[in-house]
């Protein structure tokens, strides 16, 4: 490719194949180190989605049991509304 742009060969010597092959590892190692923080973030929010999850079920089952004395009060108020409109 490099002979038919600039018309010149261009050889590749064993310092810079090292060198090479140095650059990708230490891009491989970025890469890594990257992907092992996305991993860690995504486990994260899993961690706390499931958490989440089981605190609005535990919230659901309190408000089930709480529905009826509130469908209670709310009628008590609303009779303490009408007696204090009179």
């Amino acid at each position: 490719m490099m002979f038919k742009m600039f018309n010149r060969k261009v050889y590749t010597t064993p310092k810079s194949y090292l060198e090479l092959v140095k650059c990708f590892q230490s891009m491989i190692k970025e890469k890594k180190e990257e992907a092992e923080g996305n991993i860690l973030k995504l486990t994260n929010g899993l961690t706390k989605l499931v958490e989440s999850g089981k605190d609005v079920k535990e919230l659901e089952e309190k408000l089930k049991e709480m529905e009826p004395i509130l469908i209670i009060k709310n009628k008590d108020q609303e009779q303490l509304i009408k007696l204090l409109e009179k």
